[in-house]
């Protein structure tokens, strides 16, 4: 079931989730610490949102009505110093 309303959310969904993420990562890059793994950057003046993957959907409740879940999304963030 899990995966069958994975495949569902990524289909339906993708593009929604994806614009969400980028809007928080670009206004708040800052309340994130980007550097903990770049190489390079170590003080983040912009992020941007490069791709995501949809890893796991869970803890999905249906009532008459509305459908809970929580989902686990995987981001590839560019920063830039």
């Amino acid at each position: 079931m899990d995966e069958i309303f994975k495949s569902m959310i990524e289909d339906h969904f993708h593009q929604t989730i994806y614009d969400s993420l980028e809007r928080e990562i670009t206004d708040n890059y800052s309340d994130y610490d980007l550097t903990l793994r770049a190489n390079v950057v170590n003080d983040v003046l912009e992020a941007s949102l490069d791709d995501i993957e949809i890893l796991r959907v869970s803890n999905i409740v249906q009532d008459d009505e509305e459908v809970d879940f929580n989902i686990l999304v995987s981001c590839d963030i560019e920063i830039v110093d």
